[in-house]
């Protein structure tokens, strides 16, 4: 096998994971499970390979592509409209960007009849190269619309690769460097390129696991505390089921015997002791109900005073899990900031349904310099990096219910202002 040959398999391992990247932005289930997805992209490259290497005419090779990507797309459980427009949307995006390529590379490239010489080797390397980048580029861009925030640090990752990547390949064949070399490194170049991209996903994705984690803990937690609370009132109306003939008894020798004023500091230690409770909203929705409860109790342990405005219905359309991630995190943040002064400590917090939205509103003093970066408040926490992915969830889950959140501070006043529109 000649090197070009060689060259050529390598790269088009390359593109045919490109492909594979860009079907799963638009499909997200193989009909028949993960190993025959699999296995059909390997025979996707083998066939392509065998044809390319066996018949060395370019328009062969792009017929058994195309048949072969819609071969791939009619496996996906998508609609027909999807499967079609996936491949089509693909080989468009493939042409133009070799059209981009070989036109400032190799002029001469439309002469694609010749056998095997429609194109130079740096040529097919470098379009089947920004081919990937250009993918990867789509699929974040979706990513972000849905609410993901990818950082900096990712597009600077990338363009340094797509710079260094390019600049590399272009210098080897420059300096006519040997063939073996100029294989090796175009494979190991890849191979970066592809690690680099896929441990950022699999980083990303094991951060979101201990996100949901975290945040379901949270709310069993929750759960819990309003499960010991009720279980506390259950037992408190069993006691006083048992001991109301008592009271009554009580009540009715003082009255007798005219000690009023008696009976009366009896029925305000009786009223006082009904009105013990750990319950600060009781809106009748038992999942919301929970999650304030008990971020409530644990802004009371702190000694931080508090201010509820709350009027929502039973019925009010949203996730408790998406409450949790809203609330919980605002109320921790607020506590947060109280947390290092015994000053003047409240949480004034505002909740309403009105016109199927739902506005939650969280105000706190502060008593700290804020730190700004770019226009953003910066954490003052160690932990930074959670800190930022707890609120980048809140700006996730709001954008899912296609709200808006505004942040405001002034006059050392902090005010978190939220709308969710939740139907």
């Amino acid at each position: 096998m000649e090197h070009t040959e060689v060259l050529y398999c390598i790269t088009n391992g390359l593109r045919i994971y490109t492909i594979y990247k860009f079907f799963r932005i638009f499909f997200t289930e193989f009909r028949f499970g993960r190993f025959v997805e699999l296995l059909a992209y390997l025979l996707f490259f083998i066939t392509n390979s065998f044809f390319y290497l066996i018949a060395r005419v370019p328009l062969i090779t792009m017929i058994t592509n195309i048949g072969s990507m819609v071969i791939i797309s009619s496996l996906y459980k998508e609609s027909v409209q999807k499967r079609i427009l996936a491949p089509v949307m693909g080989l468009i995006i493939n042409f133009c960007v070799e059209l981009f390529v070989a036109t400032l590379l190799e002029p001469q490239w439309l002469q694609f009849m010749k056998q095997n010489d429609f194109t130079s080797g740096l040529v097919y390397i470098m379009v089947n190269l920004i081919f990937y980048f250009v993918v990867i580029i789509m699929d974040k861009s979706i990513h972000i619309r849905q609410g993901e925030k990818v950082p900096y640090l990712f597009w600077t990752q990338m363009i340094m690769l797509i710079v260094m990547s390019s600049t590399l390949l272009i210098s080897l064949y420059i300096a006519q460097m040997s063939r073996l070399l100029i294989i090796g490194c175009t494979g190991a170049i890849f191979g970066v390129n592809i690690i680099a991209f896929m441990l950022y996903d699999w980083m990303l994705a094991y951060t979101n696991r201990q996100v949901d984690a975290a945040r379901i803990m949270e709310q069993n937690r929750s759960y819990e505390k309003q499960l010991d609370v009720l279980t506390v009132h259950m037992e408190q109306i069993r006691t006083l089921r048992h001991d109301l003939k008592n009271h009554i008894g009580a009540l009715h020798g003082m009255l007798n015997s005219g000690n009023v004023a008696d009976a009366l500091q009896y029925m305000k230690q009786f009223t006082d002791t009904l009105n013990t409770s750990d319950m600060y909203v009781q809106t009748g929705n038992s999942n919301l109900d929970a999650i304030i409860n008990y971020k409530c109790a644990q802004a009371e342990q702190d000694g931080i005073k508090l201010e509820l405005d709350i009027d929502i219905s039973t019925k009010v359309k949203i996730e408790p899990k998406d409450f949790m991630t809203v609330f919980g995190n605002l109320m921790d943040n607020a506590m947060e900031a109280l947390s290092s002064t015994e000053n003047d400590k409240y949480i004034h917090v505002t909740m309403r349904e009105e016109d199927n939205k739902l506005f939650i509103g969280v105000e706190n003093p502060y008593y700290h310099e804020l730190v700004q970066k770019n226009n953003v408040l910066q954490t003052t926490k160690k932990d930074k990096m959670w800190h930022g992915i707890g609120m980048g969830a809140v700006r996730q889950t709001v954008e899912q219910y296609n709200g808006l959140m505004s942040v405001k501070h002034d006059k050392n006043v902090f005010k978190t202002n939220i709308m969710m529109k939740l139907v």
